[in-house]
């Protein structure tokens, strides 16, 4: 099933690779899909996701110019349009902005949203941490320099690099205390009416995604045990060895159960809970409960 889609299944579900039918591998009976970059699908795809599955929206979590823009090829999607929004003023203004020509579309085809989680924000929140080293804080502090002169974007390609690469775990804390004003408008976006059921990605759907489908897990009432499985399918979802992986360095291509384990640890330590830590982002208790009722499929 759906197989221009790598690592496609329904959040806490099984591959749609490895099943017959869309309702066996929606064990959980969730609304909300999870897959890795959707540039390929084929129109047939396209068509059996609105039709077979209902998908309104894709929330996409890469940089539109920097990771969406630099994979040649048509992409289906892009005949429809591509919905970019300006997360710094979103941050700002306490509501959706989006940039000039990427305005939301009053259409009935599927709605691609992206909302880039490891943007400005992310980076000028890591640097008041201390998840990069002194050394490298100073190198990226030069380089925002080059970046405010020159508009380079070089500083968020030095800053990933240096998160992604290094250590899984480093890598998702510093997405969950650094994008949370990023993970806030994609529960909202979420919540909103028309969006649901949705499929979320970014490029290989393991790290991004994975971590926002742990935390929509959590908000069902699942246990780490269910989020920890989850998250380690993307192995056989997408094996080390695709194409798609050989721009991460070897031991990023995995995805352990422990090093989602150890994440709730931290969690749990900062913040005291999921649900604290969503309310530290700006997502209310009101809005947790009425978004794990919109996750679940209605019978």
């Amino acid at each position: 099933m759906f197989s221009s889609l790598n690592n496609f299944r329904p959040v806490g579900g099984k591959l749609f690779a490895e099943c017959k039918s869309a309702k066996e591998a929606n064990s959980l009976g969730v609304t909300v899909f999870r897959s890795a970059r959707v540039d390929k699908i084929s129109a047939e795809d396209l068509t059996d996701i609105k039709n077979n599955l209902g998908i309104k929206a894709v929330i996409d979590f890469r940089d539109y110019k920097s990771e969406y823009k630099r994979h040649d090829g048509e992409k289906l999607l892009d005949k429809i349009g591509v919905e970019v929004m300006d997360v710094s003023k979103t941050v700002k203004n306490k509501e959706a902005i989006w940039l000039k020509n990427h305005d939301p579309l009053n259409t009935n085809e599927v709605r691609h949203c992206m909302i880039d989680l490891l943007g400005k924000i992310f980076v000028i929140n890591l640097f008041l941490t201390d998840i990069l080293s002194v050394w490298k804080r100073l190198v990226g502090i030069f380089l925002s320099i080059f970046y405010i002169l020159f508009k380079m974007p070089w500083i968020v390609y030095f800053i990933k690099h240096e998160v992604e690469v290094h250590n899984l775990l480093k890598m998702y804390i510093a997405l969950v205390d650094c994008s949370g004003p990023q993970i806030n408008q994609v529960l909202k976006q979420m919540s909103s009416p028309g969006n649901l059921p949705c499929i979320i990605c970014c490029h290989v759907g393991k790290d991004r995604t994975g971590v926002v489908s742990a935390l929509l897990l959590s908000i069902m009432g699942h246990n780490v045990q269910t989020i920890m499985n989850d998250y380690h399918t993307t192995e056989a979802g997408l094996p080390p060895t695709h194409a798609e992986f050989q721009i991460y360095s070897e031991h990023v291509r995995y995805a352990p159960r422990n090093v989602m384990y150890e994440l709730f640890a931290y969690i749990k330590n900062k913040y005291g809970s999921v649900p604290g830590y969503l309310e530290s982002i700006g997502f209310t208790e009101p809005e947790q409960a009425k978004l794990k009722q919109l996750l679940t499929v209605k019978e």
